[in-house]
C-alpha cells in the first residue's frame, strides 16, 4: 500500500470517527460514523439516526451515500465506517452500497480509537447482488 494511500485512509478513517458523537442513537447508544472518498478528493460523511419507531431507523452508510448523492457526488473510490466495536455494515447498507459503488471499492471498518478491525470491498460484503443497473 503507497504512502498516498495510507494517508488517504487514515483522513477517511478520522472524518468517519469524528461525525459519531453526531449520530441519533436515543435508543442503543450505538455511535455509528461513516465517510464516503470520491475520485476528486470530497469527503461526504453520514451518521445513524434512530427512530420511535424501529423499523425507520437509517444507518449511517445509507444516510452517508444519501448527502453524496443529494450532492452530485457518485465516483466513490473508498468507505469508511466507524463504531465502538468495529462492528460490519448490515444487510440493508450492503445492497445500497452495492448498488451506488463500484464493486471492487475498498470498505474499512474501524473501531473507535480509529483502529482498522477489517478491510474488504463491496463484492465481498455482498457477493452475487441484486443490482439492476451497476455502477460503470
Amino acid at each position: 500500500m503507497s504512502k498516498e494511500t495510507k494517508t488517504r485512509e487514515r483522513e477517511l478513517i478520522k472524518k468517519a470517527k469524528s461525525v459519531m458523537p453526531n449520530a441519533g442513537c436515543k435508543h442503543s447508544g450505538y455511535q455509528v460514523g461513516c465517510a464516503l472518498l470520491t475520485s476528486c478528493g470530497a469527503m461526504i460523511a453520514g451518521v445513524n439516526i434512530e427512530s420511535d419507531s424501529y423499523g425507520l431507523t437509517i444507518c449511517a452508510e445509507r444516510i452517508c451515500l444519501g448527502n453524496a448523492l443529494t450532492a452530485g457526488k457518485k465516483d466513490f473510490v473508498l468507505m469508511a465506517i466507524a463504531t465502538k466495536n468495529g462492528g460490519s455494515s448490515c444487510g440493508a447498507c450492503r445492497q445500497l452500497m452495492a448498488e451506488y459503488c463500484p464493486k471492487d471499492m475498498p470498505v474499512i471498518f474501524c473501531n473507535e480509537k480509529e483502529e482498522v478491525t477489517g478491510r474488504t470491498t463491496i463484492a465481498e460484503l455482498l457477493p452475487n447482488a441484486f443490482v439492476l443497473s451497476p455502477v460503470k
